[in-house]
C-alpha cells in the first residue's frame, strides 16, 4: 500500500513516536507519515527535521500595515513575512487583537496597550491606556474596544486616543474614558463582529449588545428591541432593530424610534447594557464566536446554533436555506455521509463570512483516503461560507457553501499513542479566522518533555495582504504548513530550504513588563491570532 501511486511516506525522527496520517500508516521504531493529501502540502518539499521557532516573550506580526498595525516601525503598507514587533519585544501578553486600523494588547498585569494610526495618527506606536481593570481578553468592533476582566465584567472604550481621553479628569480619576456594561451575570468570554458583540456568562448564557446602528440588520443580535440611552440623563429608551427579512425586503432606517436624542453610535454609551438572547433562554452553552455579521453558539454536548447574515451560507444550515437573514438561532446539521450519525462539535471558529466546526465522530463512514485505517474515531474540520479566496480549505473556490464541507490536510489525521498502544485522532488545539478570510489552525501534539510542547501551524485562505506569512500574495485553497525561509548567504550554492514554524508551550520563562521590570512566568504558550487582514504570534501568559 505504501508503494501505491500518489502515496508518499515521510519519516520523522522525534522524541515521541508520532504518526500523522490521513490514510494507512506503518509504525516501526520512529514515526511514519503516509497520506494522499500530503502531496498537495509543503510536507513534500520541507524537511520535517528543519524547524523554526519564534523567540518566546515576543510578538511577530505580518499582513496589512497601511495603518501601522502589523509593524509600526516599518513604512511598508504590507508586511510579507513575520516581523518582530519591536515595541513589545520581550513581553508576555494576556491577549492580542488586530483590526485593519488598530491593534490592542493586554499586558501580563492586565493593562491595555493600543497602537496604529486608527488609534493615534500622529504616533502609531503602542501606548498604555486603561490600567487597573485586570483585563484578560479584548475584542475590537468598529470604533470600540470591548474588554473582559478576570472578575467577569465587560468594559467598553474607544479605539481612538482622541475619543478615549476624558473631557475632564481629576487627580483621582482615570484620564481615559470607559464604562462597564450593565448585566446581571459575570462573563467568561466575549466575541465581536463588525457591528455587534456576544458575551458568554459563567453559567453558560448568551448575551448580545449592538455597537452601532447596523448591529441587527441581519438579526445577528438575536432579538429586535435594543435598549439605548438618552444623551443627558442616560435613561434607557427602546429602539427597534428589525431584521431585513421581517420587513419583506424593505430596507428601513436601522433605528426606528421616535426619540430624537439618542446617543451617537460612535459613543461608548450608545448601548450600555448586555441583554440575554431570549430564544436561547434555558440552554447552556460552552462557546461563542461571531463573524462579521453572524453569530455562533456551541452547547456543552456538541450542538451548534447559528443566526444572522447567511448570504454566503456561513450559517451552515444547508443548501435549502437560501435567505440572507436568519433572525432566529437555528441548529446546524452535520453531513452524515462524512461524519456519520454519532458526531458532536468540540470547537467553533468564525470570521468574516465563514464558520468552522471541529467535529468528533465515532463509527463514521470510511472515506476514500482512509483505506487501511483501523481507528473508529475521527476528528474532522468542517467549513461553510465564502470560498472565493480559498477560505473553505477544500481545494475549491465556491462563492457560496451552506453545507459543511471537509477541510483538507487537517481532517482525519491520526497519531500513534504509546499510552493506549493504538492510533488516535489528532486533535485541533486552536483555530483562528480573520475578517478577510485568512485562517490559521494549530494541531495538538504530545509534550516533548515535562517543560515543553511544540505544535504545527497550518494556514490557508485570503492572502491579498500576505497575511498567510509566506511572502507571496496568492490565495491558498488547501491548508499548508506555516514555514519560515532563513535569509540567504551570498556564498550559498542553493537557496535555504523553508523551515516549518512550531509554536511552543513552556514552563518558567523570563520576560519583561511594560515598565521594563523583569518577571518570571510559570507557564506560557505561543498563540496565533488573525484579525482584520493581519496575523500575529504572541506569547500568552
Amino acid at each position: 500500500m505504501l508503494g501505491a501511486a500518489g502515496w508518499r511516506t515521510i519519516w520523522r525522527n522525534v522524541q515521541s513516536s508520532r504518526v500523522v496520517t490521513g490514510g494507512a500508516a506503518l509504525v516501526t521504531g520512529i514515526a511514519c507519515v503516509s497520506s494522499p493529501y500530503l502531496l498537495e502540502s509543503p510536507l513534500d518539499h520541507v524537511s520535517l527535521a528543519s524547524e523554526h521557532r519564534f523567540p518566546l516573550c515576543s510578538l511577530f506580526a505580518w499582513g496589512m500595515n497601511k495603518n501601522k498595525v502589523a509593524a509600526p516601525h516599518l513604512k511598508d503598507s504590507v508586511v510579507r513575512l513575520p516581523e518582530n514587533f519591536q515595541a513589545l519585544d520581550g513581553m508576555a501578553l494576556r491577549d492580542v487583537q488586530f483590526s485593519n486600523e488598530v491593534g490592542v494588547a493586554v499586558d501580563a498585569s492586565g493593562n491595555i496597550l493600543q497602537w496604529g494610526t486608527g488609534f493615534d495618527p500622529a504616533s502609531p506606536y503602542p501606548s498604555q491606556t486603561l490600567t487597573g481593570l485586570d483585563i484578560e481578553h479584548v475584542q475590537i468592533s468598529g470604533s470600540k474596544v470591548f474588554a473582559l476582566s478576570r472578575s467577569g465584567h465587560v468594559y467598553v472604550f474607544a479605539t481612538q486616543r482622541s475619543k478615549l481621553m476624558r473631557d475632564t479628569a481629576s487627580w483621582f480619576s482615570s484620564p481615559f474614558d470607559y464604562i462597564q456594561l450593565k448585566a446581571n451575570e459575570r462573563f467568561k468570554d466575549i466575541a465581536a463582529g463588525e457591528h455587534h458583540v456576544l458575551a458568554l456568562s459563567r453559567d453558560g448564557h448568551v448575551y448580545s449588545v449592538p455597537t452601532d446602528d447596523l448591529a441587527n440588520e441581519f438579526g445577528q443580535l438575536g432579538y429586535s428591541n435594543v435598549c439605548l440611552t438618552e444623551r443627558d440623563s442616560f435613561k434607557c429608551v427602546e429602539a427597534r432593530l428589525e431584521p431585513r427579512i421581517v420587513l419583506n425586503g424593505r430596507r428601513p432606517d436601522a433605528l426606528e424610534t421616535s426619540h430624537k436624542d439618542i446617543v451617537d453610535s460612535s459613543d461608548i454609551r450608545y448601548a450600555p447594557e448586555l441583554r440575554l438572547v431570549p430564544s436561547l433562554h434555558g440552554v447552556t452553552f460552552a462557546q461563542i464566536d461571531v463573524g462579521s455579521n453572524h453569530s455562533v453558539a456551541r452547547t456543552a454536548d456538541g450542538r451548534v446554533l447559528t443566526w444572522g447574515y447567511n448570504g454566503f451560507g456561513q450559517l451552515g444550515l444547508g443548501a435549502n436555506i437560501s435567505v440572507d437573514t436568519v433572525a432566529v438561532p437555528s441548529e446546524v446539521a452535520w453531513p452524515v455521509s462524512i461524519v456519520g450519525r454519532n458526531a458532536s462539535c468540540s470547537r467553533v471558529a468564525a470570521g468574516g463570512n465563514n464558520t468552522f466546526f471541529v467535529i468528533q465522530s465515532s463509527n463514521a463512514p470510511m472515506l476514500s483516503d482512509e483505506k487501511g485505517a483501523t481507528s473508529k474515531e475521527r476528528v474532522d474540520v468542517l467549513a461553510v461560507g465564502s470560498g472565493q479566496r480559498g477560505t473553505l480549505g477544500n481545494g475549491q473556490r465556491s462563492q457560496v457553501c451552506g453545507v459543511p464541507t471537509r477541510v483538507k490536510n487537517v481532517s482525519g489525521l491520526y497519531e500513534y499513542s504509546e499510552r493506549e498502544k493504538r492510533l488516535c485522532p489528532i486533535q485541533v488545539h486552536a483555530l483562528t479566522v480573520g475578517a478577510s478570510g485568512q485562517c490559521a489552525l494549530v494541531m495538538d501534539a504530545p509534550p516533548l518533555s515535562q517543560d515543553e510542547t511544540r505544535r504545527d501551524v497550518y494556514v490557508w485562505g485570503d492572502n491579498d495582504a500576505s497575511q498567510l506569512g509566506m511572502g507571496g500574495k496568492g490565495h491558498r485553497a488547501v491548508p499548508s504548513l506555516l514555514t519560515h525561509t532563513p535569509p540567504s548567504n551570498k556564498d550559498d550554492k542553493e537557496p535555504p530550504a523553508p523551515q516549518r514554524i512550531l509554536l511552543v508551550e513552556r514552563n518558567k520563562v523570563r520576560g519583561s513588563s511594560w515598565d521594563g521590570k523583569e518577571r518570571t512566568y510559570s507557564r506560557v504558550e505561543q498563540r496565533i491570532v488573525a484579525g482584520g487582514s493581519c496575523v500575529g504570534v504572541y506569547t500568552k501568559v
